[in-house]
């Protein structure tokens, strides 16, 4: 038993070595990796998670257009939270040409696939007159249907929405 935690020990203090020494980036190359095996093997949320390593350039070099084709791959599997992914990349035209109706699109195709973030993209862009007409209806429905699934930030954008006054 001894010999067993003394092995563990050694384990545990080597990866804390390797992440005071190498930081964060040599355990996100080896997600990468991972990630990687996964999409190809059509798991539409590894797709979605080297997507975002390449776009953070985390553990591997950033490239936006290989993001958003990750993105693309996560979202024609079915995966919400590849699509409201994909949705940023058009609304701020990173590594895709700028195009604001495809974001809205793409973040309502996220919100009915189940993605919070998508629910909570579109109440902002309803609540801000933001690539749509500002419609608060429209932003409450959203926001409120961001908190339902657990998003406490579609929760603190519906109670700033409903403590704002009407214009």
């Amino acid at each position: 038993m001894k010999g067993n935690t003394l092995f563990l020990s050694i384990i545990l203090l080597s990866c804390i070595t390797l992440i005071i020494f190498s930081g964060c980036d040599a355990i996100n190359a080896a997600f990468a990796k991972r990630y990687e095996k996964g999409c190809e093997k059509d798991n539409a949320k590894d797709c979605m998670m080297i997507g975002l390593l390449y776009f953070q350039g985390d553990g591997v070099p950033k490239d936006y257009l290989l993001a958003a084709n990750l993105f693309e791959k996560s979202c024609s599997l079915g995966y919400g939270g590849g699509c409201h992914e994909l949705a940023d990349s058009f609304r701020f035209g990173l590594g895709v040409e700028k195009d604001t109706t495809r974001a809205i699109q793409l973040d309502m195709k996220a919100c009915n696939l189940g993605e919070a973030l998508g629910c909570n993209s579109l109440g902002l862009d309803y609540r801000n007159g933001r690539m749509v007409p500002t419609d608060r209806e429209r932003a409450a429905y959203f926001l409120q249907k961001a908190c339902d699934m657990g998003e406490d930030l579609g929760c603190q954008n519906l109670k700033a929405l409903e403590k704002s006054p009407s214009k």
